[in-house]
């Protein structure tokens, strides 16, 4: 048998096997619809943050840049000469 085969099979069995007590390796290899899983999950993870750290900034910011009647603050800058 090729060395290859043998190293990727030992790998593969020492990352996958026990991960939250389910296998994730069986006797081909990975199984797709873990990883397609955890990719949903990391896709979720990631919008929820952006979302939230709009949130976040939309309120931080809303006092300083509109008036209590929601309406733009326009304030002038410095006058160039």
């Amino acid at each position: 048998m090729d060395r290859r085969v043998d190293e990727d099979a030992i790998v593969a069995s020492h990352l996958g096997r026990s991960v939250g007590g389910r296998a994730l390796v069986d006797d081909i290899g990975f199984r797709p619809i873990y990883a397609a899983i955890y990719q949903f999950v990391v896709l979720a993870m990631i919008f929820a943050a952006s979302g939230l750290t709009a949130l976040v900034s939309t309120l931080l910011i809303r006092s300083e840049a509109f008036t209590a009647a929601e309406q733009l603050l326009l304030r002038p800058g410095p006058v160039s000469a």
